[in-house]
């Protein structure tokens, strides 16, 4: 069966241009091996026929069929938040901001001291909120995933962060669960958990607070400058 007939089925005009012979059982092969996933099995073959559907409407710029149907392949959002992390580990954030919507609303665990400013909202607040302050406090900070969760428009990553407190040179090691939700291509909503206990003591002390007061001192001189 070519895409065509499956998206006359579904209502949608024919792909055209160079989707016009789109194979969908082999794009379901494909797929299938991609997602070890066995494919005669029919339920299965039917759910690896939408996301051939979503692929080939996300890679059509000439079908018209983007701008009316509904869904996305959800490893979308796996892949960009899994190169966000890798570049993140590389000391590169920028991949993590371009991934994040212009309005995300990003909220630290509760009882993080990062927490006061929740919701942040825009990546320009999570800059300058969580991660300056980050950079403020702990020396070779990371944040080091294990596994990645696809759930659809969310994704789950579960990890440790790690890195040395510049107070007294203690050590953060704490295990970490992020979940976005993607609208799109992009994320819209974030939020952690983590040992909140732990960045709570390692966090609050009066030298820290010091440190941190002279950093944000220094950042709003630079940008007066």
């Amino acid at each position: 069966m070519e895409s065509g007939d499956l998206f006359e089925d579904l209502g949608h005009p024919r792909p055209a241009g160079r989707l016009a012979g789109f194979s969908l059982d082999r794009n379901i092969s494909e797929a299938a091996r991609t997602f070890g996933v066995k494919e005669k099995t029919v339920d299965k073959r039917r759910r690896l026929r939408a996301h051939c559907i979503a692929m080939a409407v996300l890679a059509s710029t000439d079908s018209g069929v983007n701008k009316r149907i509904i869904g996305r392949p959800h490893y979308v959002s796996v892949r960009a938040i899994k190169a966000a992390y890798a570049a993140f580990g590389r000391n590169d954030p920028s991949v993590l901001f371009a991934a994040m919507d212009s309005a995300i609303h990003w909220n630290e665990a509760e009882g993080n001291p990062l927490a006061d400013r929740n919701p942040y909202v825009g990546p320009q607040a999570v800059g300058e909120g969580v991660f300056a302050r980050l950079v403020a406090a702990i020396d070779n900070f990371t944040a080091v995933p294990s596994t990645f969760i696809d759930g659809g428009d969310h994704v789950v990553i579960l990890g440790r962060y790690g890195g040395a407190m510049k107070d007294g040179g203690a050590t953060l090691d704490s295990p970490f669960c992020h979940v976005y939700r993607f609208h799109g291509d992009k994320a819209v909503t974030f939020q952690q958990y983590t040992d909140t206990a732990q960045w709570k003591r390692l966090m609050t002390s009066r030298r820290f607070n010091r440190n941190l007061g002279q950093f944000l001192v220094g950042c709003q001189l630079v940008k007066h400058a």
